[in-house]
Order: C-alpha cells, then sequence, then structure tokens
C-alpha cells in the first residue's frame, strides 16, 4: 500500500530514503523498538513521535500518515518488515 501509493505520488525515493532512516532507528535504537511494540501507542503519542521526527529533518507527508495509521490500527510493531518490504519493492 505505501509502495502503491508512494509510486502515484512519484516519490518512491523520497519515501526510500524516509523508510531507510526509520528502519535504522528501530534497529539502533531500543526506545524506538520499545515505541513500535507498544500497543498503547495512540494518536497523542504517535503526534508527539511524528513531531520529533519531522524536527530531525524533512519527511515526506505520505510517510507521517502511514505512521499514524499505522498507530491507529495497533500495526507499528510490523515497521521493520513493511521497511524491508518497501526497500525489497524499491
Amino acid at each position: 500500500m505505501l509502495f502503491t501509493s508512494a509510486s502515484e505520488q512519484e516519490s518512491l525515493y523520497t519515501i526510500y530514503e524516509d523508510i531507510v532512516y526509520i528502519k535504522s532507528l528501530y534497529d539502533n535504537s531500543e526506545s524506538f523498538k520499545l515505541f513500535t511494540q507498544n500497543a498503547g501507542v495512540g494518536s497523542k503519542e504517535i503526534a508527539a513521535f511524528n513531531s520529533a521526527l519531522s524536527s530531525l529533518g524533512e519527511f515526506h507527508p505520505l510517510t507521517i500518515k502511514f505512521l499514524e495509521v499505522l498507530a491507529e490500527n495497533k500495526r507499528l510493531t510490523y515497521i521493520s518488515g513493511i521497511a524491508d518490504r518497501y526497500v525489497k519493492l524499491y
């Protein structure tokens, strides 16, 4: 779904860079990994996370929205696998 949406918006590479960064966070930051595995993450927490992420650099709005949707649907725990699949598709 993310790959298709990125393709439709002609943003495949921009999203790729975002996803590689997020995957790196997941692999290298224990606190980020624990955050993604917390089933109690709600809209307030993901908004704060996205705000912090945006302060680190420019992230595509589709990336931000995708993270929000994952959190809302309690699927943030799958971010590592999603990132791996996106990179393979790219």
